[in-house]
Order: structure tokens, then C-alpha cells, then sequence
């Protein structure tokens, strides 16, 4: 069996269990901080926040849920526990799509501006929706040599690529104001990445993310 199909089961059986009684109070815990009101209104979101759930969020007891899983399943083979494991490394960005390959989407990654072939354990049909020079928000993790798209993103035209890019950067280095502001340390890197992105957005106002951290937004 391909590997990926496997990881195809295995995500299934892995998302039955996040959702288990088990975890019932820590997930509603997290759907809560997540949607105002508890109430779930978007169908991609919802997706990505039970897909970090699943393979990021810690436990009280300090373990990640697919970390639960895969010590209740013992009868996994050494390559399948290790590609679950695996699976707490998310690459969660903004993609362009550059192309298809056979059954696989060619991603581009603003963030880290490294090019990714993407397979959906569903098959070729979940891309068929997808044309080149879309924008998907989404997270991958690796099946394998391949990585396998993980939840369900979310698609955008082309036309909305200088929107994504510029609120991209604009998520980057707030996030680096916030951290330097609280812990100190190097800001330079992070908003040379975030200027990164936002140079790839046409007409994006650099001035309008980089005003200097104010304490009390902070």
C-alpha cells in the first residue's frame, strides 16, 4: 500500500480520536477561544484549528494527541509511528499554486519561499477546484517522500494574492513587535522576513506594518 493512502486511513482514525469523549473538554476549550461564542461558522477554519488540535495542541498531561495515538496503537509499523510523529511538524502558510503534477499540487511558500508537491490522501479529484495561480492557506505535513495537505484549506482566486501576501507580512511582524516587546532579543530577522513577503505583494504599504510597537497594544 502507498504510504500515502496509509497516512489517508491513519488521519482518520487520528481525527476520530481528537474527537473522542476523551478529549471533549480540551477541544471544546479550544473551539471556544477559537470562534466567539463557541459557535462554528466557517467549514476551513474549523478544519485547521482540529487539525492542530490533533497533531500540535499539548495536553495538561504535556503530550500532543497524535502522541496519545500512537502509543494506544502498538500494532503500527515503525515507518507509520514515525510519519505520525512526524506529523507535530506543520508547515502552516500562504501558497501560490505554480502547478500540478500528475495526482500532486506544485506549492510555492511565501514564508519560507521553498517550492512543496503536495498529494490530498482523497486523490486528484480534491484538486480538481484548483487552478494555477491560486492562493491556499493551509498546513502540510509529510507522507513519506511526499507531503499530504492536512485539513482543509482555504482557496482564494489569484486576484486576492496582493491581499494574502500583504496581511501575511503584516501577521509577521506584528507577531515580532509582540515578542521583542515581551522577551527581547533580535527583531531585525523576523521583520526582514516579514518585509520579504510583503515585497511580493504589488502596492503594499511597508509603513502601514512598520510602526513602532506600542506598549500598550502589546
Amino acid at each position: 500500500m502507498d504510504l500515502l493512502d496509509r497516512a489517508g486511513d491513519l488521519k482518520g482514525m487520528l481525527v476520530e480520536f481528537a474527537l473522542s469523549p476523551r478529549f471533549d473538554r480540551e477541544l471544546s476549550a479550544v473551539i471556544a477561544r477559537s470562534f466567539p461564542g463557541g459557535v462554528v461558522t466557517d467549514e476551513s477554519m474549523f478544519s485547521m484549528v482540529l487539525d492542530h488540535f490533533a497533531l500540535q495542541h499539548r495536553l495538561p498531561s504535556g503530550r500532543t494527541v497524535v502522541e496519545a495515538f500512537a502509543a494506544a496503537h502498538p500494532e503500527l509499523t515503525d515507518a507509520e509511528r514515525d510519519m505520525l510523529l512526524g506529523w507535530r511538524d506543520v508547515i502552516e502558510s500562504i501558497f501560490e499554486i505554480t502547478g500540478k503534477d500528475r495526482d500532486a499540487l506544485v506549492l510555492f511558500n511565501f514564508l519560507d519561499e521553498l517550492t512543496y508537491r503536495a498529494r490530498s490522501n482523497l486523490g486528484r479529484r480534491a484538486f480538481k477546484p484548483l487552478k494555477k495561480g491560486m492562493i491556499l492557506v493551509g498546513r502540510l505535513v509529510r507522507a513519506g517522500e511526499d507531503w499530504m495537505v492536512s485539513g482543509n484549506p482555504a482557496a482564494f482566486p489569484a486576484s486576492a494574492r496582493d491581499q494574502m501576501l500583504a496581511a501575511a507580512a503584516g501577521g509577521v511582524i506584528q507577531a515580532a513587535q509582540t515578542n521583542w516587546y515581551l522577551h527581547g532579543g533580535d527583531l531585525t530577522s523576523a521583520l526582514s522576513q516579514g518585509l520579504a513577503v510583503l515585497e511580493r505583494g504589488v502596492g503594499a504599504n511597508p509603513s502601514n506594518v512598520l510602526a513602532a510597537p506600542d506598549p500598550d497594544d502589546c
